[in-house]
Parts: structure tokens; C-alpha cells; sequence
């Protein structure tokens, strides 16, 4: 590691060493995109007796199982 260190170092300069670079795609590929998401959240969120909203762990567990593709 500090052999890659040192050559980037003297190859491309201080501030390159400092900042990584970019992924052009992230590591982890994306599960739910924003309207998935959305609906995801939607199933958990519950009304309260009181008439407040509150999301529920238990819900959301087993609705959002074996469900990657809502």
C-alpha cells in the first residue's frame, strides 16, 4: 500500500494522493429508486391513536420481504 502511495505520489502529485477518485458506478448496486422507495416507507407509516403518523418496524419487515421488485 505504501508502495501505491509513494509512486502516486510522485506520478500524479500531492492533491492527488489527498482525493480519491470517483467510482464510475458504485460498488453496491441500487436497490429502490425514489418511487420504490416512497412506496416502501408508505407501508410502514400507520395512524396512531392520537392521529399522528408513526412508522412501524414490523410492518415494514414483513411487507418489504422477499419483495426486492415492489
Amino acid at each position: 500500500m505504501v508502495y501505491r502511495v509513494r509512486k502516486q505520489l510522485v506520478e500524479e502529485g500531492f492533491e492527488a494522493v489527498l482525493n480519491r477518485k470517483q467510482r464510475a458506478t458504485p460498488a453496491v448496486a441500487r436497490i429502490f429508486d425514489g418511487e420504490k422507495e416512497a412506496k416502501l416507507i408508505a407501508l410502514g407509516l400507520f395512524q396512531t391513536s392520537q392521529g399522528t403518523r408513526a412508522l412501524d418496524p414490523a410492518a415494514v419487515g414483513e411487507e418489504g420481504r422477499g419483495t426486492p421488485n415492489c
